[in-house]
């Protein structure tokens, strides 16, 4: 929670060791390498910057439920997420561009790539057992603002929804 929230107000929490010299080609929890590698050099892209921002603005004051689903969004976006580019597939998750072996894995079709909808069930984020199965890819970055920031607003809307109900009956 935590974590999330502060990407709502342009924070983004880093992590500082580096991964063991033995397996260089993964790591299960982020590292420097990671941070530097992956999250740094799309941070420069004002639109995934948004993107980003807009989980942050959906995880303040969200139920725990809103919470795991939003870290997913935020796994198969911001750590392991595709963009279309010119009808190729590209990386831009942090989690994809800072291992080779990921990077690999998903450049030769290796998992199953379909279009992110934040609206309904992702499944379960998985690290422990070596690469992913499974990405969500957006249009570009612009969509993926775009769809975010709808998907922020739904849930921000239903979070008032519910605390003030009598509004909601007298419309």
């Amino acid at each position: 929670r935590d974590f999330l929230n502060g990407l709502a107000f342009k924070t983004f929490h880093s992590t500082q060791y580096v991964r063991h010299h033995s397996k260089p080609m993964y790591t299960p929890e982020p590292d420097v390498c990671h941070e530097l590698i992956g999250h740094v050099p799309m941070l420069l892209n004002h639109h995934y910057c948004d993107l980003v921002q807009q989980i942050g603005f959906a995880s303040l004051g969200a139920s725990e439920k809103d919470i795991w689903h939003l870290t997913r969004v935020y796994w198969y976006t911001v750590e392991f997420g595709v963009v279309y580019e010119e009808e190729m597939v590209k990386a831009f998750g942090a989690g994809i561009l800072s291992s080779f072996g990921e990077l690999t894995h998903m450049g030769t079709g290796g998992a199953t790539v379909s279009d992110l909808d934040p609206y309904n069930p992702l499944p379960k984020m998985s690290y422990k057992d070596g690469f992913q199965k499974h990405y969500f890819a957006l249009d570009s970055f612009e969509e993926g603002d775009k769809l975010l920031t709808e998907f922020a607003n739904t849930l921000i809307e239903k979070r008032a929804n519910m605390q003030h109900p009598q509004e909601e009956e007298s419309k």
